[in-house]
């Protein structure tokens, strides 16, 4: 039986460009072949051979709101570049700009000056703040053997390489570029489906389980992930990224009883955001949680630990609250905390605490293991409330494990509402906590109230 496949492999990508030579290349703006169809009326006019007037539209107080949606789409469009022989579409969104040719594609980031904080469009040129950002390149090759010779058809924000054997899809807006694979027969006779696909890039490449992860120096530009499988009874499928020698990858499929079409689908995704601490061996990101909605404006928030942070204490440790908004993250940290003791470690841990006093703000618990407070790294944990402006930076409970060395506050969460109350409570962990046996451990629930955290636990185990 003739098997007929259909593989669906989607891509939101970065930035790269890449010049190569496409005599074959052939636009074609229809997307898809359009079927028309006209409306005959019985209608009798004064003059039979004079066009009928269309009824005008009426009059929007949102034309220009209109227009200025239509014109920000059109930057999504694909568009030829002569001089590279390659498509091109930037995509402001996410900072990234695509070149797109017979082999597959290539990213690079649009921009490498970066307004710093939530930009200000009445803001004269020389009061906005700028960072620069790394410029690296991408270029992701398909298997030539795989696709072959083929033509393009584009419109608008979408376009398709077609070949006898495949199919590309490229799809561009405010997500990213995706980017799909479709087979159109099969490519082998065995039960295993290979998408083979080279990379080159001065990037550092990193196969981490099921996702490929991209880094200049250690910050992550660009992840190859969340690959998913499935056939057409929605059945899914077995599918890994699998690295077969220096640059080259493929996705293997088992396809194994599974009825088709087949869709395979990773995502290349770029982070929405980055904050770094701009200090050396400061460790920031090792911890990291969602912080609840600190200042009550509908977004959520999040908290990230640095514990080896230095602000006039070596590592002292601190954690930094960012305020979420209608376009992401802002990277201007709201608030930061610390420690102010050496060796205290804060931000080895953090977390949403939830609402603890019930004031309709989210709050916060961060842990510094290493606080000595009359017994060395004792540990101790922090709660601060949130308010209308975000996190208030004096805690508003504190509290140790008060024995030498348990290190409390090596591990903090959210407990929910355990007794019903309609006040959060917050759990945290003292790992070498002694009581009968050495290091055995300890967890300990403290009660959320009206006035914050009750520091003298509830229970423990």
């Amino acid at each position: 039986m003739y098997k007929i496949f259909t593989l669906a492999a989607a891509i939101a990508v970065l930035p790269l460009s890449n010049k190569v030579s496409n005599a074959n290349l052939v636009e074609n703006t229809s997307w898809e072949t359009s079927a028309y169809s006209f409306n005959l009326k019985n209608t009798v006019t004064t003059n039979p051979f004079e066009p009928e007037k269309k009824p005008a539209e009426p009059w929007s107080q949102n034309w220009q709101a209109t227009a200025q949606e239509n014109i920000r789409k059109s930057e999504y469009h694909f568009n030829w570049e002569e001089k590279l022989k390659s498509y091109c579409t930037p995509n402001r969104k996410n900072n990234l700009r695509f070149f797109y040719n017979e082999k597959g594609f290539s990213v690079e980031p649009r921009t490498t000056k970066i307004s710093v904080g939530e930009f200000d469009p009445m803001a004269r040129p020389d009061e906005i703040k700028y960072r620069t950002i790394p410029n690296w390149k991408i270029n992701f090759n398909i298997d030539k053997k795989k696709v072959g010779k083929g033509l393009w058809k584009v419109t608008e924000n979408k376009a398709e390489y077609i070949t006898e054997k495949i199919t590309v899809q490229y799809i561009n807006n405010d997500e990213g570029m995706r980017q799909n694979f479709i087979v159109h027969a099969p490519l082998s006779k065995s039960n295993t489906l290979r998408l083979n696909f080279k990379i080159k890039s001065k990037l550092i490449t990193r196969l981490n389980g099921n996702q490929l992860q991209f880094f200049h120096k250690k910050t992550n530009v660009l992840n190859y992930e969340d690959l998913k499988v499935w056939d057409a009874n929605n059945k899914p499928l077995i599918a890994a990224f699998q690295k077969n020698k220096k640059g080259k990858y493929c996705i293997q499929v088992n396809t194994t009883n599974a009825v088709y079409p087949i869709t395979i689908d990773p995502i290349s995704t770029t982070p929405a955001a980055i904050v770094e601490s701009n200090q050396v061996n400061a460790n920031m990101g090792y911890y990291v949680s969602s912080a609840g909605d600190v200042n009550g404006d509908g977004y959520s928030d999040v908290i990230v630990g640095s514990p080896y942070y230095d602000n006039g204490q070596t590592d002292e440790g601190a954690a930094f609250v960012y305020h979420g908004s209608a376009t992401g993250i802002n990277t201007t940290a709201s608030a930061m905390v610390e420690s102010n003791q050496v060796d205290a470690y804060m931000g080895i841990s953090v977390a949403s605490a939830g609402d603890v006093n019930g004031d309709g703000y989210s709050d916060v618990i961060v842990g510094a293991f290493g606080y000595t407070n009359g017994q060395f790294s004792e540990g101790r944990a922090f709660v601060y409330h949130g308010n209308s402006s975000g996190i208030n930076t004096t805690a508003a409970a504190t509290w140790e494990s008060n024995q030498v060395s348990a290190y409390l506050g090596i591990s903090v969460a959210s407990a929910g509402d355990v007794n019903g109350d309609g006040y959060s409570d917050v759990i945290v962990g003292a790992y070498l906590y002694d009581n009968g046996q050495t290091d055995e451990g300890r967890a300990f629930v403290y009660h959320g109230s009206a006035t914050g955290i009750n520091i003298t636990a509830a229970a423990t185990v």
